[in-house]
């Protein structure tokens, strides 16, 4: 049976103050080590973190309750304890529920929208749609005109990765760009920004077009 817990982060730099409250199953707890956050960048937990170890610490732990097998009362544990020390942790919130936790009632269970809204909202989706449909088709016809030769600069024209390739260290041809890659072992990238003259070489070698 799957087991929960509720935890406590410490700051050993601190006389290992308590910091951070979570709930977790298995070593959920450990993931802090590598900085991962559920809440995006300039987490104030992580930052915390980060800072510690770049002073050589890591941050302790405590479990809070273990063994809990309902899911539910692992969250209320921990956002009982949060509500209580708040101001004294990097939580960023004091319930953390997903949205998708059993037993939680939605927001609208029970709820009808008023017919209008939905009446409203349809026509608005229907305008949409038509006018989205009339720019594609009008997206189509340019994209059409664009690739008869007459708008588009590199009609007809080979891509530059197909086009032949001189190694001039050695004086060295290739059919392609792709083929000089292959056979050097050079990531073709690097040639081509080698042969745009964003980079002189390429391994020791140098590359042009063969005219």
């Amino acid at each position: 049976m799957k087991t929960y817990y509720v935890y406590l982060l410490t700051d050993p730099r601190n006389n290992n103050q308590v910091f951070y409250c979570g709930k977790g199953t298995g070593d959920r707890w450990k993931s802090h080590l590598g900085h991962w956050s559920g809440n995006g960048k300039n987490n104030p937990t992580e930052n915390k973190i980060r800072k510690m170890q770049q002073e050589g610490y890591d941050p302790g732990v405590i479990f809070l309750y273990r063994d809990i097998t309902n899911e539910n009362e692992a969250y209320a544990l921990e956002s009982k304890y949060i509500a209580e020390n708040f101001s004294t942790l990097t939580n960023l919130k004091i319930d953390s529920y997903p949205p998708s936790a059993k037993g939680r009632i939605p927001w609208n269970k029970g709820k009808k929208r008023d017919p209008k809204v939905t009446e409203k909202i349809s026509k608005k989706q229907k305008g949409q749609k038509n006018r989205n449909f009339k720019n594609k088709e009008l997206w189509k016809e340019n994209i059409s005109k664009s690739l008869t030769g007459e708008l588009h600069p590199n009609y007809g024209k080979p891509a530059k990765n197909k086009k032949p390739v001189v190694e001039i260290t050695t004086n060295r041809k290739f059919s392609s760009l792709t083929e000089a890659a292959v056979i050097l072992n050079i990531k073709q990238g690097d040639i081509s920004n080698c042969l745009a003259g964003r980079q002189n070489t390429v391994k020791g070698y140098q590359f042009r077009y063969e005219n």
